[in-house]
């Protein structure tokens, strides 16, 4: 009777973690953004979406990209020649 009790009680506790897991890591997406907390509360929070109004209101121009002046660039790098990475097995016969 004792063992049906505690397999019962650790079915119990996995099915709880398995729950609070779900709602804190998938769930939370789904949650608003709450300002709660006084005037410095609603102040951070305003300064925040103006700030993240600006950042989005941004357009960047895609132009310099067939520029002429971008397009002659041409690349001086070079290829190292190839090496065998590594080490002999000292191992091996």
């Amino acid at each position: 009777m004792g063992s049906i009790v505690k397999n019962l009680m650790i079915a119990v506790v996995v099915v709880g973690v398995l729950y609070f897991g779900y709602k804190f890591f998938f769930a939370a997406g789904d949650a608003e953004l709450v300002v709660d907390g006084g005037s410095e509360g609603q102040l951070v929070a305003s300064e925040f979406l103006i700030k993240l109004n600006e950042l989005q209101s941004i357009d960047f121009s895609s132009d310099l990209f067939s520029d002429v002046r971008f397009n002659s660039f041409q690349s001086f790098s070079t290829v190292p020649d190839p090496v065998e990475s590594g080490r002999d097995n000292p191992f091996s016969r």
